[in-house]
């Protein structure tokens, strides 16, 4: 199959090129001048050069599939409303119509588990289903982008899924995420700052959310011109303390946790574990 993607330069994205690879996939990526992946790849891509916001006819033109992971402010990563807006709804929306013009029939597209925002409180296990409540620009533009893809793969009459990922964590992670600034320390002897990580979430390694993003790519269960929802996590609760300390102790660390010592996000919402 042969597939554009955007974002491959990304942390999900790096992994994806891996896990495409591996089942004989080509894949032709869209990159920043100035990014570089966050892995080391088994082999590289057709890499194109260039932002969201460019002409790709010509490129989409005999691809299979439109794989969409760029995104901008992901946490925690600043984000603005008019970049979030503009990135994440118009510029994205207008790559998903060149892809769906030049004849690709089938199309993922990534989201967060954050555009279920407090709606998630009213569930154990969020199920696909469950209405959007996003708080803040990041969310709320991928709850926009949705809701347009959905519109446009109708209208066009092609498979498509939408997949909102849960706490993904690994190898090539933003350093200032919990997983990559916990090992950090802990392979230095530091100390680590933390809430009292009472928060639930759904941990998933990004080799495993990369491989079902890649069995996406078959759309078994799927109908013909209706985007199908989905969550991609574990199914499994853990504070974010347990998730701390297992790999603290996994990783030797000589240093301490300091519990509590830092203080929780205003409006904190303390549990997001998916329905599977």
């Amino acid at each position: 199959m042969k597939i554009f993607l955007t974002g491959g330069t990304g942390f999900v994205g790096s992994h994806f090129i891996n896990e495409a690879h591996k089942v004989g996939h080509e894949v032709i990526a869209l990159k920043r001048i100035d990014s570089n992946t966050r892995v080391t790849l088994n082999r590289d891509p057709s890499w194109i050069e260039g932002t969201l916001d460019g002409d790709y006819h010509g490129v989409l033109v005999g691809c299979d599939a439109f794989v969409h992971l760029a995104a901008y402010g992901v946490s925690p990563q600043p984000a603005n409303w008019n970049d979030c807006l503009y990135w994440n709804v118009l510029k994205s929306v207008d790559l998903l119509n060149q892809a769906l013009v030049s004849g690709v029939k089938r199309v993922i597209c990534v989201g967060t588990f954050s555009e279920y925002g407090e709606a998630s409180l009213q569930y154990e296990f969020i199920p696909p289903t469950c209405s959007l409540s996003p708080k803040g620009a990041y969310a709320t533009s991928k709850v926009a982008f949705s809701t347009v893809m959905n519109t446009l793969c109708k209208e066009y009459n092609v498979y498509a899924s939408y997949f909102r990922l849960f706490s993904i964590f690994g190898d090539g992670q933003h350093e200032n995420n919990l997983y990559p600034s916990l090992m950090k320390a802990a392979l230095l002897g530091e100390d680590f700052s933390m809430t009292k990580g009472e928060q639930i979430r759904d941990f998933l390694s990004v080799d495993v959310a990369a491989k079902q993003i890649v069995e996406g790519l078959e759309f078994n269960n799927v109908g013909l011109g209706s985007t199908s929802f989905s969550n991609i996590g574990s199914g499994r609760p853990q504070s974010i303390l347990e998730f701390s300390e297992y790999y603290w102790d996994r990783w030797n660390a000589k240093g301490r946790l300091n519990v509590g010592s830092l203080p929780y996000r205003t409006n904190e919402i303390m549990r997001y574990v998916a329905q599977i």
